[in-house]
């Protein structure tokens, strides 16, 4: 016998709504001993196809039941290891979806609708866009085959023993996730909903850690009260999702599930205006009707004492449906490829984004310079994408360069550096001091701002410039954060290291010297020029300085480097504070900056005593140097006391940028006899490179002048 529609679509529900009866079946008012399950009997408006009893019955069937089916077999999905237990028996799903990732950041990139990294909502100018349902812990979490009940999420607070995020105090009306979700509900925006796999309410078991649902409409928001790990009780934003178009499969049920959709205005549930607040409610729960608005001093208060965990979501508030073909054609949920045009280079903010494998349906990051290549490494996929590149000109590039110099209040010079300007070598060099916890300088850093003319001569930063966007550097994004794990997050630049391999936080691959294209070479000899120029000059204005120098910081010698890191960057791209203090290097590093400009920018590190605190809540101090760089200008930083007690970032302004940046790889520091065979071996630079480089106007190569 064929069931009505309303009876395949509480088949989903049984199991929850059968469950949660079981536990409250207990639960009994203390004065009149009358069974908090039978306060309230779920209403409908019209007479639902069967009585209730009828559908009670039908609730005994279990979503399991649906399982008996075989799953049809994908070779593209495999069930993520880090929720094998948290699913265990769940029934295989009925299908693949059409975008699935192992990792956040590469459905995050992919999908510009769900594009958080973390937390459960994405917003664009407050505007709700898509959420990520993963690791929510509200107890009447529900998933079906066309309603989704959620938390809208945050103000959690980790949990040690748990593992998990979890809610402490109240949320309220002023939190922008409920602005958020409220202006999506009043406005009936469709929202690109994602799952992930550590969400308990998952009905099968998830094909990836996370997966594709679709759009889905907001239908309600209201606040609930839910108990706390100790006893207590907050009161946490909840969400109903209706999914918009209900001739999309639902890959997310079990395999051999055939639900057809519930008729729109079948069910609709009732409510009441507050008497105290004046606010309309929907009956939500089996319990009975109770106040949902947060600011209400009545709120959440039903007529029967009940514990906020036993309650049960009212059948007619989840079977309700709604006219959503105004919404349809939906929006596009998975972007095409990235297509080049006339106007672009390729290196635009949008060639940076991930990508949805055509062949496999995986949400691939750009790891590689020079395109995509499907990460699905499971199956092997071996789906690319190339974008070719159009070089970025250098009349672009003087642009950029004009535009940022006019935003003069980006450079700061904070009171406790000391600063000079001189002439040297065809530039114009400003040095600026950094003192130490002791009270000396502790090192110093040396920018040389190149000329037009500088940038035009043979062998200059122009030449090079278009030379390495003909060449192949090896560049790519490598792991930051998290490697390996379903957290992780790629560099947002690309990177390749030649010489003596530099470890540091991010592991970046590297050849030697010998293997190095012209331009790694021509950089390298550019650098070592400059660094030998930069110390003579900086050695003279450290000790003209009153407070004296650090010995132990800074040797005020030049040493030829064994080491170059080059940096690529597209429209969008940085890298954030960080330092260069690693015990193996010596304490002179150099950086060319060419292309679109920059602005660099030191503060002294949290722990220090140094600077004064920040505005922000987590203790960073505030900036004492800022300065802009510009296509061919090049910065010596002198002293290990700089990468001690100071970090430094840099933030691009342009569509794109290299940045090489040489150091000394003291061999006799590295332990492993292998490793420093190898670090000497590779940082032997080839002969005669140092023809490669523009090292100054030929009459400026002798003692400097003094500007100021």
């Amino acid at each position: 016998m064929n069931p009505t529609t309303p009876k395949r679509e509480l088949a989903q529900l049984g199991p929850i709504l059968t469950t949660k009866r079981r536990r409250i079946g207990v639960a009994r008012d203390v004065a009149n001993e009358v069974p908090v399950a039978e306060i309230q009997q779920p209403t409908s408006s019209r007479s639902p196809s069967r009585t209730l009893s009828d559908r009670e019955q039908e609730l005994a069937i279990t979503v399991v039941a649906a399982s008996n089916a075989t799953a049809t077999s994908n070779t593209t999905l495999n069930t993520p290891v880090e929720s094998a237990d948290l699913h265990a028996g769940k029934p295989e799903a009925c299908d693949r979806p059409i975008a699935f990732a192992d990792k956040r950041a590469q459905i995050a990139n992919a999908l510009p609708l769900t594009n958080n990294h973390q937390g459960c909502l994405h917003t664009a100018k407050n505007t709700l866009l898509g959420m990520v349902i993963d690791g929510a812990d509200s107890p009447r979490e529900l998933i079906t085959d066309s309603v989704i009940v959620t938390t809208i999420g945050g103000g959690g607070e980790f949990d040690v023993a748990s593992g998990r995020m979890l809610r402490t105090k109240d949320q309220d009306e002023a939190c922008q996730k409920y602005k958020s979700a409220m202006d999506a509900f009043e406005r009936r925006l469709p929202v690109s909903v994602v799952i992930g796999s550590k969400n308990k309410s998952y009905p099968v078991k998830p094909p990836r850690s996370y997966c594709l649902m679709g759009f889905f409409l907001a239908t309600y928001v209201w606040a609930e009260k839910t108990v706390t790990v100790d006893g207590s009780s907050v009161s946490e934003y909840m969400i109903r999702l209706e999914k918009i178009d209900p001739q999309v499969k639902s890959w997310w049920m079990p395999a051999g599930h055939d639900t057809e959709p519930v008729p729109v205005g079948e069910f609709q549930c009732d409510g009441n205006s507050c008497d105290s607040c004046g606010k309309y409610s929907k009956t939500v729960y089996t319990e009975g009707w109770a106040c949902l608005s947060m600011s209400c001093p009545e709120h959440f208060k039903f007529e029967r004492p009940v514990s906020p965990d036993e309650l049960i979501y009212n059948e007619v508030f989840l079977l309700e449906r709604h006219d959503n073909r105004d919404l349809l054609p939906l929006p596009q949920a998975v972007p095409a490829l990235p297509v080049a045009n006339q106007m672009s280079y390729g290196t635009e903010a949008e060639f940076k984004r991930g990508i949805v494998c055509p062949q496999c349906g995986f949400c691939s990051r750009r790891v590689y310079w020079w395109g995509w290549a499907c990460e699905n490494e499971s199956v092997g996929c071996d789906f690319k994408h190339i974008v070719s590149f159009t070089n970025y000109p250098l009349s672009s590039v003087e642009k950029e360069c004009t535009s940022m110099n006019a935003r003069r209040r980006l450079e700061i010079i904070d009171k406790s550096i000391q600063h000079k300007t001189i002439s040297g070598g065809g530039y114009t060099i400003e040095m600026y001091s950094f003192p130490n916890s002791e009270g000396t300088v502790g090192g110093a850093v040396a920018v040389f701002r190149a000329t037009p003319e500088t940038c035009g001569m043979p062998n200059g930063p122009d030449n090079l410039y278009l030379d390495m966007q003909n060449a192949d550097l090896r560049l790519q994004r490598n792991p930051a954060r998290n490697k390996g794990s379903r957290r992780e997050e790629l560099t947002s630049h690309f990177a390749y290291n030649y010489g003596a391999f530099y470890k540091f936080g991010v592991f970046v691959e590297s050849v030697g010297f010998k293997d190095a294209p012209a331009p790694i070479l021509a950089g390298l000899a550019q650098l070592d020029w400059a660094q030998s120029l930069g110390i003579t000059h900086l050695s003279e204005f450290v000790r003209g300085l009153s407070t004296g120098h650090s010995d132990t910081s800074m040797s005020l010698k030049s040493e030829k480097f064994n080491e170059l890191l080059a940096l690529g960057y597209f429209e969008g791209s940085t890298i954030s504070y960080h330092d260069d203090g690693e015990k193996e290097l010596g304490p002179t590093v150099a950086t060319l900056s060419l292309g679109s400009p920059a602005v660099m920018r030191f503060r002294p590190k949290r722990k220090t005593q140094l600077g004064q605190e920040g505005k922000g809540k987590k203790g960073n101090k505030r900036s004492v140097l800022s300065f802009f760089l510009n296509h061919g200008d090049i910065v010596i930083m002198h002293g290990t006391d700089i990468h001690r007690e100071y970090e430094h970032e840099v933030t691009p302004c342009g569509k794109l940028r290299f940045a090489l940046t040489a150091r000394f790889v003291r061999p006799e520091s590295i332990e492993n006899l292998e490793e420093r065979q190898r670090a000497v071996e590779n940082g032997q630079v080839p002969e005669g490179i140092e023809n490669m480089a523009y090292k100054g106007h030929e009459e400026a190569a002798g003692e400097p002048e003094a500007n100021a």
